[in-house]
């Protein structure tokens, strides 16, 4: 029996012919284009879920140069946690949070992606108090 990266192959004594072994924790490809329609990226769904994590976690939150990065770290990451486990499969999840300090000016933000308009899809929510503004945005990315 011989290893080639990872495979194990053996010889057939009858024919002489190689049987390739499956390899352990490696998924097959699939050839799959597109995604199956209830595995989509919906944004109103996905901005639904955003919008519960920014509530729970930001309702009586108070601006604090020193915490901001930690919180929004952990923000990012509940909200891709949660994106995880709604069923996108085949969909790399990027999200991205901005806290700032609420003193009555004015914000613009800005994103550009190159991907396929068919499958991929972005949604964002905007959280406010009298302390804080806070901009969650999740990008969903088909893998081929």
């Amino acid at each position: 029996m011989a290893s080639v990266r990872g495979a194990s192959l053996s010889m057939s004594a009858s024919d002489g012919t190689l049987d390739t072994d499956k390899i352990s924790g490696k998924p097959e490809n699939t050839y799959i284009l597109r995604p199956v329609f209830q595995q989509r990226f919906r944004p109103s769904v996905v901005k639904e879920c955003i919008h519960a994590v920014l509530k729970e976690e930001l309702a009586t939150a108070e601006y604090s140069p020193e915490e901001t990065p930690s919180l929004t770290k952990r923000l990012s990451e509940t909200i891709k946690d949660k994106l995880k486990t709604m069923g996108f499969d085949r969909y790399k999840m990027v999200v991205q949070v901005v806290i700032g300090e609420q003193r009555g000016e004015g914000v613009f933000m800005a994103a550009r992606c190159f991907w396929d308009a068919d499958t991929d899809n972005y949604t964002q929510d905007v959280f406010m108090n009298d302390s804080l503004f806070c901009v969650a945005a999740a990008f969903g990315c088909f893998y081929y």
